[in-house]
């Protein structure tokens, strides 16, 4: 399928299949709901309960999300028919979800580790930090009263080893989160197709479903994407700036879209 056909369809999904973008709907307004009354109580106790609701429903989300992906590549589940399959409906949902969040630490985890290894390798950790000993040993009062003396005061090689290795390591952080999160997408994918954690965090076969995909029509898709979010992200701030229920609705109508037409656009690139 075309991309540009594949994004339409994808767009077009919440609004055909209203009831089941209704449903993620429901689980976005209650994750809302409770993220708005955690900051806004001043009870502990009521605040520590509405942040655990927040991480479960979240969880259930994620599994949500999974499902809508996996329809696309494995074909569509049986839908709950009974009031009585609902709980085992959204166990299964609460536990793909945890699977989904276990896969996304791993891959925040790799690239911090590859980070850290090649910011002391290269030297870069120990030049920032003899800046760092410079700069505080000038004073936190000095450094306020005259910034000038205090820069004065730092050998001019120290400054431009501070400087390269604060854009290098910029850089390096920039590329491998690009990177991870490009493989994080397509791990996403692997789970909802085969429910296996094993299968997601094996860097090799995502590397190989990518390649079957195409290198280029991904990035191009994962440009397209970059794109849409940051226009779904400028109608949530608009939508949240209406008085009173703005974040509620922007958050169960705005948020509920993408993250359905998102999951279902995974699919659908997965699925040839």
């Amino acid at each position: 399928m075309d991309l540009v056909d594949m994004i339409k369809d994808s767009l077009r999904y919440p609004t055909e299949n209203y009831m089941t973008w209704a449903v993620l709907a429901v689980i976005c307004f209650i994750i809302s709901i409770c993220s708005l009354a955690q900051y806004s109580v001043n009870n502990s106790i009521v605040s520590a309960v509405m942040s655990i609701i927040v991480i479960l429903v979240t969880f259930i989300e994620l599994g949500y999300c999974l499902k809508l992906t996996k329809s696309q590549i494995n074909g569509p589940e049986v839908t709950v028919k009974k009031m009585d399959e609902l709980p085992e409906v959204i166990k299964n949902e609460f536990i793909d979800g945890i699977k989904l969040t276990v896969v996304a630490i791993v891959y925040m985890i790799v690239p911090a580790i590859i980070f850290a290894i090649l910011a002391f390798l290269t030297g870069a950790w120990s030049k920032i930090s003899v800046f760092v000993g410079y700069f505080t040993n000038a004073g936190i009062n000095a450094v306020m009263s005259n910034p000038e003396a205090v820069v004065n005061a730092i050998p001019n090689a120290v400054i431009v080893d501070f400087a390269s290795s604060a854009m290098f390591l910029t850089i390096l952080g920039v590329i491998l989160m690009i990177v991870f999160t490009l493989l994080l997408e397509i791990a996403t994918a692997k789970l909802a197709e085969t429910g296996s954690i094993t299968d997601a965090i094996n860097f090799k076969v995502v590397v190989e479903k990518i390649s079957s995909i195409g290198w280029g029509r991904y990035i191009v898709y994962a440009i397209i994407m970059a794109i849409l979010g940051i226009v779904c992200f400028i109608i949530q701030l608009i939508v949240s700036m209406i008085p009173a229920v703005g974040p509620i609705v922007s958050d169960t109508i705005v948020v509920s879209f993408y993250i359905m037409f998102s999951s279902i656009a995974l699919g659908k690139l997965c699925a040839y």
